[in-house]
């Protein structure tokens, strides 16, 4: 007996349900452009998986994909994201610390990539550099420096994360007047822009942004075509990205011609 049409549909969507389930617990979030490519479907079908799939409180719908609802808009412990990517990050805080010239005020975000930078100009030793940053960590390790002056941003402590957030902060930052912002993100994506998990942190990165002349986004190629909950800005609000190489060589073409087509600087570190 040869089973119906329906029959086969019902399995093969049973299929892609468990596999995009898979690829959510691996990362903890998706974009529908991402989980297309990986299936070998179209965005039309996906789309239909991810309504269903929340429709059963499996997953979390957002803009551009889904992500899983149990512990995912928490951030991730600073110390499980430390030995992540390292060389790659190592790469991306070199390039963009090479944009920073003596005497320049610079913003830090928070994070490991944004780390990097610091290191980076820690090494670098220019004189008289006056940072602004959110990061606990950063705001130590930069003052041991006598070179620098360093301003650590008010609010309120995310336990593990030891990163600066709230209103005191975005106050504080609306008075700055910076030469470079560095911003970091777990999710970038050409559609979707820079998102995060904290809605929280979306004020705070925005007015990071908003108080220098160039900010430019630094994070590594494993956060590209990555989704989260809550939207921050558009790439094309950045004067540069400065990344990694994607491993396939069609998602670099699409992040050059994103690049030429929003007005952005793609550096590859």
């Amino acid at each position: 007996m040869t089973p119906d049409k329906g029959a086969w549909c019902s399995v093969f969507s049973a299929e892609r349900h468990r596999r995009i389930l898979e690829q959510l617990r691996q990362s903890g979030q998706a974009s529908a452009t991402q989980l297309a490519r990986q299936l070998g479907v179209s965005l039309m079908t996906i789309r239909r998986d991810l309504n269903a799939l929340s429709e059963r409180g499996l997953v979390v719908r957002v803009h551009g994909g889904a992500l899983l609802p149990d512990g995912s808009v928490l951030d991730e412990p600073i110390r499980a994201k430390r030995g992540l990517n390292r060389e790659a990050k190592l790469r991306i805080g070199r390039a963009a610390a090479a944009l920073v010239e003596p005497g320049q005020t610079v913003i830090l975000d928070a994070g490991t990539t944004t780390g990097s930078v610091a290191r980076e100009l820690l090494r670098r030793r220019l004189r008289d550099l006056t940072i602004v940053t959110s990061d606990l960590d950063i705001a130590r390790s930069m003052a041991e420096e006598p070179r620098y002056r360093v301003f650590c941003v008010g609010g309120l402590v995310q336990p593990k994360v030891l990163a600066l957030m709230g209103d005191h902060a975005v106050r504080f930052l609306e008075g700055i007047h910076a030469h470079h912002a560095f911003i970091g993100t777990d999710a970038f994506d050409i559609e979707a822009g820079v998102t995060t998990r904290t809605v929280e942190k979306v004020r705070l990165k925005q007015a990071m942004v908003g108080a220098a002349r160039e900010a430019t986004l630094v994070a590594d190629s494993s956060k590209y075509g990555r989704v989260l909950l809550a939207t921050v800005l558009p790439l094309s609000r950045f004067r540069r990205l400065i990344t990694d190489a994607p491993a396939d060589p069609a998602a670099l073409q699409a992040l050059q011609r994103a690049a030429q087509e929003q007005g952005f600087e793609l550096v590859i570190g």
